[in-house]
């Protein structure tokens, strides 16, 4: 099987905090690296996240949230910036669009 992101992310974004579950994927006989953790929702610790994404060489994250909370967490996640040499490329999914994807 072809291998199209050797490291993605998912977030699940509430109000107060999100989800992040990032996979990078294994090597050879290395197996595939699964982790989650839970990031705040302050600039702080969205840009520590970015942070964590980029040392992790995450290439893709897909996040999912309701209402207007992910809106801090996507824009400061694309500002990656032009010092950064690797960026994350985002995409956001509604719950709804995400339930239409998985039926």
């Amino acid at each position: 099987m072809e291998v199209v992101h050797a490291g993605c992310a998912g977030l699940d974004v509430s109000k107060r905090d999100a989800k992040v579950c990032v996979r990078v994927a294994g090597a050879g006989r290395r197996k595939t690296v699964e982790t989650v953790t839970t990031w705040g929702s302050t600039t702080n610790q969205v840009l520590a996240l970015r942070e964590h994404l980029i040392a992790e060489q995450v290439t893709c994250a897909v996040m999912e949230a309701t209402g207007d909370y992910w809106k801090r967490f996507y824009y400061l996640l694309e500002d990656a910036g032009e010092d950064v040499p690797s960026s994350v490329e985002l995409w956001w999914r509604s719950g709804e669009h995400q339930a239409a994807l998985t039926s």
